[in-house]
């Protein structure tokens, strides 16, 4: 009978740390999840959404724009930063929300593509996100004039590091789903597995805000599914700087937020003087 309870909990062992191995090493493919869409069929999606193409100075194509005609330079600029699905040509929602909640203002909106999303070279990591947005904020943003971030689930995160990175420049970030960490998330949703030793990519959100000092705006879902309220509100909670939060009644991850007076709210609050 000892014989037998040593085998089946060697052999129990042996599969939990097989399953352990298994997510440490496909986690991106759990947490990445870029869309099949060719560029072919971008480039003919973009100009009904109202986008043309986002190069850098090399030529290379980082994402979509709706671009300001200002030449003045007193358009207000946008880096949005979208969620773990799909891919940028598909956010020009967003831009729309913008110009909806800004009436009378001049906007210039800028949708960055990750790598590995949208046919743009590189894989999908916490490290090339990084870097990808940076690289972006620094082409748009303008001389004497601050930027603002929107950051949309998972794209919350990579606003969180700019916005450290950039405290400077960055004028205001509104956060639509966020977390405080991923691991948190990920212990939520697994949390029979030692998440925190598995985590390959932390994105620390509480931890890169605490570099910046400007205006949070934070929107979250009373019933989200995906990333739990209770996520947005730690973060908002450890954040020391000027601070809004709304937890949107009944509503789960992918919420329409701009359709009600919550999103106004928060861009008015992220873009107050």
């Amino acid at each position: 009978m000892k014989r037998m309870l040593l085998i089946i909990l060697i052999t129990v062992t042996l599969g939990y740390a097989a399953v352990c191995l298994m997510i440490f090493l496909r986690q991106r493919h759990m947490l990445y999840f870029p869309s099949s869409m060719t560029l072919a069929e971008q480039l003919a999606y973009a100009p009904g959404a109202g986008l043309e193409p986002w190069n850098d100075a090399a030529g290379k194509r980082i994402g979509w724009k709706r671009e300001s005609r200002e030449t003045s330079g007193s358009a207000q600029r946008w880096l949005v930063l979208h969620g773990n699905a799909g891919l940028a040509v598909q956010r020009a929602y967003w831009a729309d929300a913008l110009e909806r909640v800004s009436p009378g203002r001049t906007l210039s909106v800028y949708i960055l593509e990750y790598p590995g999303y949208g046919r743009r070279e590189g894989p999908p990591t916490q490290s090339s996100l990084t870097a990808a947005a940076l690289a972006a904020f620094d082409a748009v943003a303008s001389e004497g004039k601050r930027t603002f971030l929107l950051g949309e689930s998972l794209g919350c995160a990579v606003a969180a590091q700019v916005a450290y990175a950039r405290s400077e420049r960055v004028g205001g970030v509104v956060l639509v789903s966020p977390f405080n960490r991923l691991a948190d998330v990920a212990g939520h949703h697994y949390p029979w597995l030692p998440v925190r030793w598995l985590v390959r990519d932390p994105w620390n959100s509480d931890e890169a805000l605490r570099g910046f000092a400007g205006p949070v705006a934070i929107l979250a879902a009373e019933k989200d599914s995906v990333v739990p309220a209770i996520f947005a509100q730690r973060l908002h909670a450890g954040y020391a700087g000027r601070k809004w939060l709304q937890v949107i009644p009944g509503e789960d991850h992918n919420m329409f937020v701009f359709d009600q007076s919550w999103f106004r709210d928060a861009v008015e609050f992220a873009t107050a003087e």
